[in-house]
């Protein structure tokens, strides 16, 4: 259930495939909803949400005439079963039911969960079930303090934190199948799901989490990798598993599953219910519902436009944001794609061995060289979480959270401590290629320009390596990092960006760029053209004195940036608004303001003075830069705009785009692609590729050397009739792509 659709919008094409199941609302009794809670239960859906109006309750299905018992607040926790609906706040728990034989004097409940006549509760040191079901007169555990608890109609399970270090999984109840008895596991449960007749629990472990199950044989989850959070219901669990750091791929196991549990990749939050589930999904900011809809409890008439994480899930850093690391996929003239199965394939350029296949083929200009002929990368058999692309060089971040690097290395950018290249000689690659030594701590992120890269780690700092000629590294010199043995490991030094996390950092030609937890930028290195949005033409980071609190912020206005693409001396940030401001160099009109005036390079250019984009007025999901501009809008569709002589804004012509009045707004044509629904878009020097939400890829621009894929050296974009249904998707297989 898409809970609205508003006039103009195209289907995607996974919500296409489910159109027999899903009753479509194309009118909204709630504008502008926030969601912060979802409760499925008895054939009713219910939600807590901020609207215009302010915080309201609202029920869908058998129950849908549902009033709280309590005033809605912030904070008011709400849980309801076949027999109660009930609701706490930070004084009371109140109740609306039958026979109801508690005091409602019951403060500072942490979380609260009904489930048939059991109404269970956790706060500092305690946990009870109370009303007239099985577990109110079940002997319950003693705790400490409970990390998460769910309970069935006769069991439950809980994880009680016994001391700083050291969490137990504690069931009780009903022992059908086992399902009382956790098995022995080594790591630190996170959460826990207990449903008719099953227990599950998610596991952290030292690189990874996975999920535990015990009870019914049925619920296997072996298929998951990478999960961050788990939803349990009456007969099904739903998980969410990392596929990248921003993409989040929703997977159910169990009994009686739905048949029309939809493909999503960006979820934000989940509830499931006995025979039903409730999803938000950040790419196409639409909640769907799925499942049994036998009392209209799918028959959801309103319009939610965010959401909130709900509090079970607690993702931390883990949180699904669309900024949280930027990875350049696309070199000067090579491509890299990622797989659902975490596994990669390069094509295109290979003179350095950037593609990692043991030699100096290019791939994809000539015929058989691409599906199943195109090898995979080897990787020595560990999953890809990202991947990172510069000039002539590549890098993978792994699910053990270390980095591997490959191709062109003279300037120490593949960080082994010599200048010896990777992946263009027989035995170069798999377990023969050594993890980068960047120390102790957990990497999260990783980030290539055309030489050199940066690391973003759990602590939210980052270490930087590679060429250094305009302080892009951001150590108050001009040294390269990485040529020479002993400069990495503990011996490289985080960058010094103030006090403030980074959440995510992109880099250019000779400059890079951090976001910092509080949405502010700062960028450092190379700024011939202001490109450091600095107000002058002075570079950064290559002198002492200049990092740190030193090195300002850059100003953008009152708006809360949200995403930015860091081109070779041009750069485009999306914010809340959904609307995009770009600067620096601006000859070619990549800055898509109707001139060739640079940005930033001279005072009073950036604040509100710089002015957003005109792109028709169609909110921008997302937005990529390099030599050309492109932003994906809310439709699905593409706008580009800037360098044009490959043909790499696919016009079917070598005109440049922006650098005129009159040029942008609606005069500027979507880009024809015709294969449905745009996920995102990807930037090479001279050539751009998109993927689909379908998971297929078409790519345009220069092809020299192969790097559309195509299996010939033909560019594409340059004449009429070369876009469209004539642009061929690039063949990678039967494996679906997921970056």
């Amino acid at each position: 259930m898409i809970f609205h659709l508003k006039d103009g919008v195209v289907l995607p094409n996974h919500f296409k495939k489910l159109i027999s199941f899903f009753l479509f609302i194309t009118s909204a009794a709630v504008f502008g909803a926030t969601l912060e809670s979802i409760n499925l239960f008895h054939k009713t859906s219910c939600f807590v949400y901020e609207s215009e109006g302010g915080r309201e309750f609202k029920c869908f299905g058998a129950r849908a005439n549902l009033e709280l018992p309590l005033k809605l607040e912030k904070g008011t926790l709400v849980s309801g079963s076949k027999n109660f609906i009930c609701a706490a706040n930070s004084t009371t728990l109140a109740c609306a039911g039958s026979n109801l034989n508690f005091s409602n004097e019951i403060s500072d409940i942490q979380k609260l969960a009904l489930a048939g006549s059991n109404i269970c509760y956790s706060k500092s040191g305690v946990f009870d079930c109370l009303g007239n079901g099985v577990l109110s007169k079940t002997k319950l555990p003693k705790v400490s303090s409970v990390v998460d608890f769910s309970t069935s109609e006769n069991h439950g399970c809980l994880i009680d934190q016994l001391n700083e270090k050291e969490k137990k999984i504690l069931c009780f109840g009903n022992n059908k199948f086992g399902k009382a008895d956790p098995p022995p596991f080594t790591g630190k449960p996170v959460q826990v799901v207990a449903g008719k007749n099953y227990s599950c629990a998610l596991i952290k472990k030292e690189y990874s989490q996975e999920i535990l199950c015990w009870g019914k044989k049925s619920f296997d989850p072996s298929q998951i990798d990478s999960p961050i959070f788990i939803k349990g219901g009456k007969h099904f669990v739903c998980a969410v598993q990392r596929v990248d750091f921003t993409k989040r791929k929703l997977t159910c196991f169990g009994d009686s599953l739905p048949e029309n549990i939809p493909d999503l990749n960006t979820i934000s939050a989940l509830e499931v219910g006995s025979y039903t589930g409730c999803a938000y999904d950040l790419e196409f900011s639409e909640l769907i519902c799925f499942g049994n809809n036998t009392s209209g409890q799918l028959d959801i008439d309103m319009e939610v436009l965010s959401a909130i994480p709900v509090k079970e899930i607690q993702i931390k850093e883990d949180e699904i944001k669309p900024d949280r690391v930027v990875s350049r996929k696309y070199g000067e003239a090579h491509s890299c794609t990622l797989f659902e199965s975490g596994r990669v394939k390069c094509w295109g350029l290979n003179n350095n061995g950037q593609l990692g296949y043991g030699d100096t083929n290019s791939r994809g200009d000539g015929p058989s060289e691409m599906g199943q002929n195109l090898p995979f990368v080897d990787l020595g058999g560990e999953k890809v979480l990202s991947i990172a692309l510069g000039k002539f060089h590549s890098c993978a971040l792994l699910i053990s959270n270390r980095i591997k690097c490959w191709g062109k290395n003279s300037n120490g950018q593949l960080g082994h401590g010599s200048v010896k290249a990777r992946g263009a000689a027989p035995g170069e690659m798999g377990a023969n290629l050594s993890y980068l030594k960047l120390g102790d701590e957990k990497i999260i992120g990783i980030s290539a320009g055309e030489n050199h890269n940066c690391a973003v780690f759990e602590s939210r700092r980052i270490k930087c390596w590679g060429y250094n000629g305009y302080g892009q590294l951001g150590y108050g010199n001009t040294l390269p990092i990485g040529k020479i043995s002993g400069e990495m490991g503990n011996n490289l030094k985080y960058v010094d960006l103030g006090s403030h996390k980074v959440v995510s950092v992109d880099l250019g030609l000779g400059h890079s760029c951090a976001i910092f937890e509080n949405g502010k930028v700062k960028c450092w290195g190379w700024n011939s053209s202001g490109q450091l949005g600095l107000g002058d033409k002075s570079n950064r980071g290559d002198q002492t004195g200049e990092m740190g609190d030193n090195l300002d912020f850059l100003d953008f206005g009152p708006e809360k940036l949200i995403q930015m693409s860091i081109g070779g001396s041009t750069n485009c940030a999306l914010f809340e608004s959904s609307r995009v401001k770009c600067w620096g160099w601006n000859y070619w009109g990549a800055c898509g303001y109707g001139d060739t005036d640079s940005r930033g390079d001279r005072p009073g250019e950036m604040g509100a003075a710089l002015e957003f984009v005109d792109l028709g007025g169609e909110k921008v999901r997302s937005i990529v830069s390099r030599g050309s501009s492109c932003a994906v809008l809310e439709s699905g569709r593409v706008k580009c705009w800037g360098y044009n002589t490959r043909g790499e804004l696919g016009s079917g012509n070598r005109l440049h785009i922006g650098k005129k009045p009159n040029e942008m707004g609606v005069n500027l044509k979507y880009l024809d692609l015709d294969g449905g629904k745009i996920r995102s878009i990807s930037q090479g020097k001279m050539h751009a590729c998109a993927i689909f939400t379908s998971g297929k890829i078409k790519c345009w621009g220069e092809n020299l050397h192969g790097q559309l894929g195509l299996g010939d050296k033909k560019s594409r974009g340059t004449a009429t009739g070369e876009m469209g249904s004539n642009l061929q998707f690039v063949d990678l297989g039967n494996e679906k792509i997921i970056q």
